[in-house]
């Protein structure tokens, strides 16, 4: 029982005093009246115990991996004059299931420095004895990760030789990078985004507004039943809520004319306008989640330069200049890579590996749920060689979003009444807390989704 309060309180980051609840007590001795009380000090105790004993089998099974990326940032909590540093680490395991845990969640001193961060890093992959393993890092675009990466790599490749030389040690977080692209985009139509927002805001003020909405949207047989408020910083978030109100455009029109006080409908040449740009941005948003949708950035960006809308060439102009800045190295890498292995094949009667894979030809999936790792996985036997490297390059995440979800967990742990809490009881909870969900299958819905608030139109 004790086993199962202590994940409990990791799993879903509650304070160790909640054993002190005398409803939670009273839930647990009804469960089995041979439980006794205990104090938030035994919790604790608890807590560290089931850390160490999962860090253990973690361990045990890092042990198998044969390469692991990195994604890592920092955070600063409001209730702790300190800064963390979180390592989550990428792996495949032997049933080709992509996995990701958090490796470690530690305390950087301040001044933060480059070679401080490579430290903490070097420390960490030391703990987990994986320094030699690693395959990659992801990293965002701080000045100070440029020197942090550049001493990393020089202490890794003491011990060990990375892959073409370590050109694909340092990945760039593409979250990062595309939302730095796609404010120039937005900042472009930021009157109409603005409207838009306002539109939504409006129509959701009352019932009587909403109802009229409705009443419109029947009339004109839409199909759609949600609007969308974006929350502003999240530029993903904003290109949901454009993409959702671009199905309400006549909507918008015709509530316009039966409501006087209604002054954000935008024009026709507007809704033009943001079609034009959720085209573009469908293609960003799905380059925040699979690596190979970056090629298809940078082939819109070429074909868009070229349009022979002056809009288009206006706004795309800007994004391919920092993608070219950031991303241009990192995606010419690719091609080395079948370079370097054309080099470097054998001539001889029997066809290589790589040569059947060439020739296999393009494989053209049925639905639009395919899989990479799930074609390698019924693949491997045939291609033994090349899905190893599929593995390891695969893995290799492009933003460093997997660790920042953890800094809301961090703010949920260190929070104003818990802000005492010491680096040990920190790091086990926020650890534990991932492993635990992990390992029992506990999704949390991301900052995101809790911050974009959904209206449903009822009929």
């Amino acid at each position: 029982m004790r086993e199962i309060i202590a994940i409990a309180i990791m799993v879903h980051e509650y304070p160790f005093s909640v054993v002190e609840d005398s409803i939670w007590m009273w839930a647990f001795q009804y469960a089995n009246p041979n439980f006794h009380k205990i104090t938030h000090k035994t919790a604790r105790n608890d807590c560290l115990a089931l850390f160490e004993m999962e860090k253990k089998t973690l361990k045990k099974l890092l042990e198998s991996v044969s390469k692991i990326s990195l994604t890592t940032d920092m955070w600063k909590s409001s209730h702790q004059v300190v800064e963390y540093m979180i390592i989550t680490g990428h792996f495949i395991d032997a049933g080709w299931n992509l996995q990701k845990r958090v490796l470690c969640f530690v305390k950087v001193p301040a001044p933060k420095r480059g070679i401080d961060v490579a430290d903490a890093i070097f420390k960490c992959l030391k703990t987990w004895g994986i320094e030699n393993k690693v395959f990659s890092i992801s990293v965002d675009n701080a000045s100070y990760n440029d020197s942090c990466i550049r001493c990393l790599k020089e202490n890794i490749s003491l011990s060990s030789k990375l892959f073409l030389g370590g050109s694909l040690f340092h990945v760039r977080c593409c979250a990062h990078i595309l939302n730095l692209l796609v404010q120039d985009d937005l900042s472009t139509i930021k009157d109409i985004i603005f409207n838009i927002r306002e539109s939504v805001k409006y129509i959701n003020h009352n019932d009587a507004r909403l109802k009229a909405f409705c009443d419109v949207v029947e009339q004109k047989r839409l199909k759609e039943r949600k609007l969308v408020i974006d929350c502003p910083t999240r530029w993903n978030s904003t290109f949901n809520m454009l993409s959702t109100a671009l199905k309400f455009k006549t909507a918008f029109a015709s509530y316009k004319e039966r409501e006087p006080h209604y002054n954000y409908a935008p024009l026709l040449e507007e809704w033009n306008q943001v079609e034009k740009v959720c085209k573009l941005l469908e293609v960003f948003n799905l380059a925040t989640h699979v690596i190979s949708e970056v090629w298809k950035v940078k082939q819109i960006l070429d074909k868009e330069i070229e349009d022979e809308d002056l809009f288009m060439r206006e706004m795309v102009g800007p994004m391919k200049k920092k993608f070219d800045k950031y991303w241009g190295e990192f995606v010419t890498s690719f091609d080395e890579i079948m370079s370097m292995l054309r080099e470097k094949e054998v001539v001889s009667p029997i066809k290589s590996e790589l040569q059947d894979y060439l020739d296999e030809g393009i494989y053209v999936p049925n639905t639009n749920s395919f899989s990479a790792l799930d074609w390698w996985r019924n693949n491997n036997m045939k291609y033994k060689i090349l899905s190893k490297m599929a593995a390891d390059i695969l893995v290799i995440p492009i933003s460093t979003v997997a660790s920042e979800s953890t800094f809301s967990a961090g703010g949920r742990v260190i929070d104003e009444f818990h802000s005492k809490l010491n680096e040990e009881s920190v790091e086990a909870l926020i650890c534990g807390g991932d492993w635990f969900r992990q390992k029992y299958n506990v999704k949390k819905k991301s900052k995101a989704e809790k911050e974009e608030i959904q209206i449903t139109l009822k009929f």
